[in-house]
């Protein structure tokens, strides 16, 4: 079955450089480019998305403040009635620069902060990198910015989640945002480094609902989500699945995609190196109407144990093939059920 999509997306991911003042060992974006789009382009493709009624579009890199067009095309957007926000590792962030953003209708800053400490966030990020973005963070709160500060949860981090809540409200974020890892680009080359087992995988869950308990609505994100529906599995009469599994489309190429620097249509952030049609070369609307690729991720899928291995019989197995549809992928060509898939509960 095919879910129809809508018309035009409502969300976009627009990475407007690939350039980054940082390599960081988790990142999804870092393909080897140094790709920019040029502000004409960029001022077309904000034109194209007013006028396909876009809501809200996250601007998104590499470091999206490093482009020298930066507040050009904030201009731009500023001409029309587009939800904006920016995804930042606020290092950028002066007082001068801040004074300039403060200009601009944009919320909120979602700035990637790994760790309450120099120690465990520079061991992601480079050295420096925490001073530089707590600062950046001060900068954005001081003037009365909404910051979402976001954290990719690795094992060079998992332990640190408690004191990295804890520093989140006495910046003053509006929220902690806790995401699971995606093993591409970077990732996929630090995985032994990154990785965390199932025995790990479960405790870090206990931690999180208790941080929650605490916390609540201020703490949020994929791993919490990821957390409470393996609480739901483990405290319900819940029978072991059988027979085959149905994945369903999620929101990508159905309510949202992204564009590369390059032009390139991509289905989500997650899946950087599945081009779908290039919007410089096309409208940004024939692409989401017309691209095959994108119609692999609006069409349900069936899994049979071929297909799923041991994760046949495994009583969580709803939960990690749902919400996010690149997981059944194995590359570009929508290859079903990778030989690099990885458990959300920590096995490969």
């Amino acid at each position: 079955m095919r879910n129809k999509p809508l018309s035009a997306p409502k969300n976009i991911i627009f990475a407007i450089t690939s350039r980054c003042n940082l390599r960081c060992k988790h990142c999804l974006a870092n393909d080897g480019s140094q790709d920019e789009m040029d502000i004409d382009a960029a001022r077309k493709m904000i034109r194209e998305f007013a006028l396909a009624k876009v809501f809200d579009v996250a601007i998104f890199g590499g470091e999206p403040l490093l482009h020298p067009g930066i507040f050009e095309i904030l201009d731009e957007f500023s001409r029309h009635l587009i939800g904006l926000s920016i995804n930042t590792n606020a290092i950028c962030i002066t007082d001068e620069f801040a004074d300039r953003l403060s200009n601009y209708r944009i919320g909120p800053y979602v700035v990637s902060l790994d760790g309450s400490c120099s120690q465990v966030h520079d061991a992601l990020r480079g050295n420096g990198a925490f001073d530089k973005g707590v600062a950046g963070i001060r900068k954005l709160v001081a003037r009365k910015k909404s910051v979402l500060m976001s954290a990719t949860v690795t094992r060079l981090n998992y332990k640190d989640l408690g004191p990295m809540v804890r520093l989140g409200w006495e910046l003053g974020v509006r929220q902690v945002r806790f995401n699971h890892l995606n093993y591409v680009n970077n990732a996929e080359c630090f995985e032994d480094e990154l990785f965390i087992g199932s025995n790990e995988m479960k405790e870090i869950f206990a931690d999180i609902l208790e941080i929650e308990a605490s916390y609540g609505e201020f703490v949020t994100g994929t791993f919490l989500d990821v957390a409470k529906a393996v609480r739901e599995v483990d405290e319900g009469d819940t029978p072991v699945p059988s027979g085959e599994l149905l994945v369903e489309s999620c929101g990508a190429g159905v309510v949202k995609c992204g564009i590369r620097p390059d032009g390139e249509m991509i289905p989500c952030e997650v899946l950087w190196n599945s081009p779908c049609g290039n919007v410089l070369k096309r409208l940004l609307v024939d692409v989401w109407r017309n691209s095959g690729e994108l119609d692999q991720f609006r069409t349900e899928l069936r899994l049979t144990r071929d297909e799923l291995g041991e994760c046949m019989d495994c009583k969580y197995r709803n939960i990690c093939y749902q919400g996010h549809r690149c997981s059944p992928y194995a590359d570009a060509q929508g290859e079903l059920v990778s030989k690099k898939y990885y458990c959300l509960l920590g096995r490969r």
